[in-house]
């Protein structure tokens, strides 16, 4: 992979490097063409083309239009760094920036015949190799790192929306151990104060979510890393984030109505044949109401509705203590999209 000797950072190929790679366009004659082989169809568009390229250079062509990730490590933050598909042959056409590379189908010797290798590895070269490259319209965004900079974030990049699915959840009151609360000036009448009473049953809308990051080097989420004690906690028992609410706003919803649920890891095969990668399943619950809000079934319906529920006082999400609600915390979730420490 090309690297920036002086900041760890993935760089692009240079013109000289591309060069080397003698990039030729193959099939494109009668009576087989397999060059630009296209598909349209509703969640669904590919699209196939092939090259000749320099035998030697044939993986350095599979990083061009592939890309690939790596993590280095600036002013004692790890940081992730990407090299995006090249935009000649990396990108399906201009006009449709979302149809990338992202495998190739096959490799095969081409143009002459096959020689033993002088290194005497037992792999055959040929004078140039034929390479099929698999293009498809990708859910996620591709942004450069410096982009990230820019932002601030690594969700801008390679993460995209799963699919939701809405409920009545019916959640039953814990009572006792918690007490409502009215918001600073809104007095002190019931139910401020008032024990969260026994065995009361109440319905409300929730929303389940998922959310990708996907092609994650395999270090990103290696145990002791620091993203995974962030979801995990440690042995020195810092609070996981999972069953923690957001304590900032995240995907448009304000603090205190997403909670991080699950997570689900897939290790991969890096397409480049070295290494693994992880793409990082995150499930997440939303009530509008705020999951640390309860409602308070007054008999007479005067003091009926949603309240703040904590065992000490008035405390929102931004500001929540641990094991104060009902949530074991409140954390900013967007770091669930970063690599470095907190």
């Amino acid at each position: 992979m090309p690297v920036d000797e002086d900041t760890g950072k993935l760089r692009p190929f240079t013109d000289d490097e591309i060069d080397a790679m003698d990039i030729r366009t193959a099939g494109i004659r009668p009576p087989s063409p397999r060059h630009l082989q296209e598909t349209r169809r509703i969640g669904e568009n590919t699209m196939r083309k092939s090259f000749w390229v320099a035998w030697a250079e044939r993986f350095n062509f599979v990083e061009l239009v592939c890309g690939d990730q790596k993590t280095y490590v600036e002013s004692g933050f790890t940081k992730l760094s990407r090299l995006l598909p090249d935009e000649r042959y990396g990108i399906h056409h201009p006009d449709y920036p979302e149809i990338v590379a992202t495998r190739i189908e096959n490799i095969e010797g081409a143009n002459g015949p096959g020689i033993d290798s002088e290194d005497d590895e037992g792999i055959v070269e040929y004078p140039d190799a034929l390479v099929d490259v698999f293009y498809e319209h990708v859910p996620y965004d591709l942004r450069t790192d410096e982009d990230v900079e820019l932002q601030g974030s690594e969700f801008i990049r390679y993460t995209y929306f799963g699919g939701s699915n809405g409920s009545a959840q019916s959640i039953n009151i814990p009572g006792g151990a918690m007490r409502y609360w009215r918001e600073p000036g809104d007095g002190t009448a019931p139910p401020h104060g008032v024990p969260v009473p026994y065995g009361v049953s109440i319905v409300r809308a929730e929303e389940e979510f998922t959310w990708w990051w996907v092609q994650l080097p395999y270090e990103t989420f290696e145990p002791n890393s620091n993203l995974y004690q962030r979801i995990y906690g440690t042995v020195e028992g810092d609070l996981p984030f999972l069953g923690c609410v957001n304590s900032s706003p995240i995907f448009d919803r304000p603090h205190g109505t997403v909670m991080f649920a699950n997570v689900i890891p897939k290790l991969e095969r890096a397409h480049t044949g070295k290494g693994r990668r992880w793409s990082l399943e995150y499930k997440f619950a939303y009530s509008a109401l705020g999951w640390n809000w309860l409602y308070y079934p007054d008999p007479s319906g005067t003091n009926a509705g949603w309240f703040n529920v904590n065992n000490k006082e008035y405390q929102e999400a931004d500001a929540l203590e641990d094991y104060r609600s009902l949530v074991p915390g409140a954390r900013d979730l967007n770091k669930l999209f970063s690599v470095a420490a907190i």
